[in-house]
């Protein structure tokens, strides 16, 4: 699946932030290392961009973020 496949839905940002819906077999998800039991995030690394879910939810929508804004993401959760 390529990103936008599968549904798209609104988001009401102005930085290139989109929802997906759809299949996600295709992505290879991971845990974020600063998941706990309750708390979980999992990320897909795509050519420019991310993908982010609820990993308590993996069948739901997912975030598609430009490179450039996760980086920007990481940058301020690390801080």
């Amino acid at each position: 699946m390529r990103p936008g496949e599968g549904g798209r839905q609104g988001t009401g940002d102005d930085a290139g932030m989109t929802m997906h819906t759809g299949n996600t077999a295709s992505l290879r998800f991971r845990k974020s290392s600063y998941s706990d039991r309750s708390n979980c995030v999992e990320v897909a690394d795509l050519p420019g961009a991310a993908a982010v879910r609820d990993s308590q939810n993996p069948s739901a929508c997912y975030l598609l973020l430009p490179a450039v804004e996760w980086a920007a993401l990481l940058s301020g959760v690390r801080r």
